[in-house]
């Protein structure tokens, strides 16, 4: 499976985007106006959430650029409409198809390059048998890093990255806990302290055993994982998360995972009655006979229970063009099965030189047209496409609702697997 890939796919639903002004995005003289017509107000950010200066954003045959600070503006849009967005230094085309939002938040681009950093060395004294150090360095909003000692005396390192201002404060967290066989079987020992990152800067931080003085309550979760038939390699873990307010749209490294089973039935020992609040996430997954295919479902709670079936949903499967299809234009359809649950699909057209992707409710698309943008698909140029999913989402404009980001408690990731074909000679 190509990690890299599905994270950056993962990754690309984090960012939010509202529109700034054009010189003509006014309505003609004597032109009819669509009394239901809205302005569309946004900003274009990359996958950091980073505003990305220069894009070009079309509604119909309107243009805008952005500003510096990723803003434009449209207005007199007849709803539903459809919206473009390409970045010219990256080669990254968009397309999000069926909006009817005011307000809709729109992600592009490959990750920023990150600001700042520092290296934080964590030193645990004493550890005695199967004991294991969880070491966690969290600023309870974007930053939440971790690592494991697993000896006597062991310094872990970490280099922690983040991005806004030189110098943060943070807490560095450390859960002393019984370990084996990748699961925690006891938490026996818990301390923290307040720690201040700045960028460049080398950070000792040392835990004798008298800063390890709170034995954590312990509760169990439990419930059953359901897989689709024909699934391969089910797994499901438990994780702990600092990161207050934040959805589960980055399951892959939302929390610091503590305990994993590969089996369909699960009971985790836990956590309770900490200093510093988190939420429990259980995070199921699996895997299809075919490169790339991928299911993921995350749950989040802010406590104990029993009974959690976390279910996991069919990704989508490939129907047409055929692998190694040539000749392909911008008037052929991308069809396929959507798989199970509601969600919005993410068809990845992926080039040597250029990626365009195309975000719709529909298990039809095509490839779309940049040309007005100055990003077209090139002739004879060679891609690989797929389709990802991300739910519980019932329309695209939920996809784009900064609510999303914030009140999500369920959510689910699935990847297709991977097709390749060839542009026509003059698409």
């Amino acid at each position: 499976m190509k990690t890299s890939k599905i994270l950056s796919v993962f990754l690309s639903i984090l960012i939010i985007t509202f529109f700034y002004s054009c010189d003509d995005a006014g309505v003609k003289p004597n032109e009819p106006v669509d009394p239901a017509a809205i302005n569309v107000n946004g900003k274009v950010l990359d996958n950091s959430g980073v505003p990305v200066n220069g894009a070009k954003v079309s509604i119909g045959t309107k243009i805008d650029t952005t500003d510096v600070n990723g803003f434009f503006l449209f207005e007199t849009i007849s709803t539903p409409y459809d919206i473009k967005v390409a970045t010219q230094n990256e080669n990254y085309g968009y397309l999000f198809q069926g909006l009817s939002s005011a307000n809709p938040l729109l992600s592009t681009g490959p990750f920023s390059v990150t600001q700042y950093s520092c290296n934080l060395t964590t030193n645990i004294v004493l550890l005695t048998g199967n004991e294991r150090a969880f070491v966690i360095v969290t600023n309870q909003n974007e930053v939440q890093q971790s690592a494991l000692i697993i000896q006597p005396n062991q310094s872990v390192n970490m280099t922690v990255r983040w991005r806004g201002t030189p110098s943060l404060s943070g807490k560095l967290i450390v859960f002393v806990v019984n370990f084996l066989n990748g699961e925690v079987l006891s938490y026996e020992k818990y301390g923290q302290r307040t720690v201040q990152l700045s960028n460049g800067v080398n950070i000792t931080q040392t835990f004798q055993e008298s800063d390890l003085t709170l034995n954590p309550v312990e509760e169990t979760i439990q419930g059953t994982l359901n897989v689709p038939g024909g699934y391969i390699q089910p797994e499901i873990n438990f994780q702990i998360n600092y990161k207050q307010g934040k959805a589960l749209i980055y399951p892959f490294s939302s929390g610091t995972t503590l305990s994993t089973k590969d089996s369909l039935s699960y009971m985790f020992v836990v956590p309770t009655g900490l200093p510093t609040p988190f939420r429990y996430i259980l995070s199921g997954s699996a895997a299809g006979s075919n490169s790339f295919e991928f299911t993921s479902k995350s749950i989040v709670t802010t406590a104990p229970s029993s009974g959690n079936f976390v279910s996991l949903e069919a990704f989508s499967t490939l129907l047409s063009p055929p692998n190694n299809q040539s000749n392909v234009s911008l008037n052929d359809s991308f069809v396929v099965n959507s798989g199970s649950g509601s969600g919005v699909l993410v068809y990845t057209f992926d080039g040597t030189d250029r990626t365009f992707q195309v975000i719709t409710a529909q298990s039809t698309a095509k490839l779309p047209d940049l040309t007005s943008l100055g990003l077209g698909i090139g002739p004879n140029h060679q891609y690989d496409w797929s389709v990802t999913k991300y739910g519980n989402l019932s329309s695209i404009n939920q996809f784009t609702e900064a609510s999303l980001y914030t009140n999500q408690n369920i959510f689910y990731f699935t990847s297709s697997t991977e097709r390749h074909f060839t542009t026509a000679g003059s698409p």
